[in-house]
């Protein structure tokens, strides 16, 4: 495949056709406008099929078929289909065109471009299958003017709109596509093209809710097509809407549980609740199909970092910086994998390009600070992480979620630390590290995984730090043998600590080691006050 909007065209939608008229409510003809109606392609195939089984000479309704076959991704079906209509139905026309995206959708971008000279040029849709044969065949120039005059012939044709729009962004053409965008919205508010178009223009300015509406809409409009369901997961993810998320999902494993992107998707809900030994297994399983998928690319090295295989970490993640050196939590990881197997110069230069740029979080600039210190060079960044002004009355908040704390009022506690975060503090480990307690105490689990992972990040010797991490993913149904070693380091670097012991004990059994976390607890026990006596006593009352 020569051009990546091909995976455009394998799920937009070819015209439906006109409408026959005296169907009765009831048959099957009248099924299939209702279930088109619905955007249930699947049961309009079904309805179709019976029609065919009753009069196979039904030529229109065999295109028709096809039609729907394409729109499901079937390109297979839909040739089989269009093959039982007479020569000159085929050769031409409406025809032509439904055979020249079934050529697209086997990758067979020769035969696709032989079928769209054969199609109406002078349609909307013969243009629009002949742009499609043309991109897949990296014959760009000669697309882009195609589909600048095709645009200017058929102005209102959505179709054309939203693929020009997808063009536009290929060349970084942001306010075209903006404009393609909306003219495209307003040809057709529930076309899938538009709306997809529209939620990718959301993400691109991080614009999460906005995407997240596109593409309920797309799903709603087009329940049977497994693209837009795949774009909402991922923005609901991203948003912190995990159940939601893993519902989207739902229908997705029932009919397609193999889906690489679906795959990815589960590894992903895994990874932000802190189950690495599930992600993990999830994207072994689907790495042959994902391994040269950006995101993909990232989430593998994200994980084997996390998991300890630093230099696996650095091979995933080296084909993602090779074409992308800017992006940020790809740089931000790769960095600390280098640091991790002592390459602390290759890890500074990994991260000195994104760390300079306006986007950089503050998680990157405190890896960058830290590193240019320990190099002994100049360092920029520790500037940028105090840029934010602390609100006046940081000091009586922070006592205040102390105090909340201490009476059980957890709630209160999160609120507080959220607000300080909205404010600017995002790089303050105290904020972090003391709201990942928080939303720990009040069910919020993988928003607490995130602010404890982004502390550590800041603050990677600190083992109070260390131990809510470990404590969090514990608590959280996370990786127990990640835990485990973030509870260890704690315990090491402060081994006077009874909290941090009793943790490291708790993490032990959890990770089957019931005997040597029988001995610590009931160590710790005896130096314990009555709150951590009652924790202690419930832990070895279970192991």
């Amino acid at each position: 495949m020569k051009n990546k909007l091909l995976l455009l065209l394998a799920i937009v939608p070819l015209a439906l056709g006109g409408a026959s008229c005296g169907w009765v409510p009831g048959d099957p003809a009248s099924e299939v406008e209702a279930a088109l109606a619905e955007g249930d392609l699947g049961a309009a195939r079904v309805h179709l099929l019976e029609i065919l089984e009753e009069t196979p000479g039904d030529h229109q309704t065999r295109l028709r078929y096809a039609d729907i076959m394409l729109e499901l991704g079937d390109g297979i079906a839909a040739q089989a289909a269009v093959e039982q209509v007479p020569a000159a139905m085929r050769e031409s026309g409406f025809g032509a065109a439904l055979m020249s995206r079934a050529m697209l959708l086997q990758d067979k971008p020769d035969e696709a471009l032989a079928w769209a000279d054969k199609a109406d040029a002078s349609t909307a849709l013969g243009q629009w299958v002949r742009i499609g044969a043309l991109l897949a065949l990296g014959q760009s120039e000669q697309a882009f003017a195609q589909a600048d005059d095709a645009v200017a012939a058929h102005p209102n044709d959505v179709r054309l709109l939203a693929l020009r729009g997808e063009m536009a962004l290929t060349e970084r053409k942001v306010e075209l596509a903006n404009a393609l965008s909306a003219r495209a919205l307003e040809a057709n508010g529930k076309d899938l093209n538009a709306l997809m178009l529209a939620g990718r223009l959301d993400l691109l300015r991080e614009d999460f809710a906005a995407a997240e509406a596109h593409y309920s809409q797309a799903v709603s409009a087009n329940s049977s097509i497994l693209g837009p369901r795949l774009s909402l997961a991922a923005v609901q993810a991203d948003l912190g809407k995990l159940d939601e998320a893993a519902e989207t999902l739902k229908a997705l494993r029932e009919t397609a549980p193999n889906h690489p992107m679906g795959m990815f998707l589960d590894a992903k809900l895994a990874f932000v609740r802190g189950d690495l030994d599930k992600a993990h297994q999830i994207m072994q399983a689907g790495e042959g199909a994902l391994r040269k998928v950006p995101a993909a690319q990232l989430l593998m090295g994200e994980i084997a970092h996390l998991r300890g295989s630093h230099e696996q970490s650095i091979a995933f993640l080296r084909p993602l910086l090779r074409d992308n050196p800017g992006h940020v939590q790809g740089a931000t990881v790769m960095a600390q994998a280098l640091l991790a197997v002592g390459e602390t110069e290759k890890a500074l230069s990994v991260i000195e390009l994104p760390a300079s740029r306006a986007v950089a979080n503050p998680q990157m600039l405190a890896l960058a600070s830290r590193l240019s210190q320990k190099l002994g060079r100049s360092d920029p960044y520790a500037a940028r992480l105090g840029r934010v002004s602390p609100p006046d009355d940081l000091s009586a908040r922070l006592a205040a979620a102390d105090k909340a704390i201490g009476q059980g009022e957890w709630a209160q506690a999160r609120d507080i630390y959220a607000g300080l975060r909205k404010e600017g503090l995002e790089a303050n480990a105290l904020v972090l590290n003391n709201g990942a307690i928080a939303e720990l105490n009040t069910g919020n689990t993988s928003e607490a995984v995130q602010l404890a992972r982004r502390a550590i990040a800041l603050t990677p010797d600190d083992p109070f730090v260390m131990d809510t991490l470990g404590w969090v993913l514990l608590q959280s149904g996370g990786d127990k043998k990640e835990a485990l070693v973030w509870l260890g380091k704690a315990k090491e670097a402060a081994p006077g600590n009874l909290e941090f012991r009793w943790h490291y004990a708790a993490a032990l059994a959890a990770n089957g080691r019931r005997a040597e976390a029988r001995e610590i607890a009931s160590g710790v026990r005896e130096f314990a006050d009555a709150a951590q006596r009652r924790h202690i006593d419930e832990l070895l009352s279970k192991i």
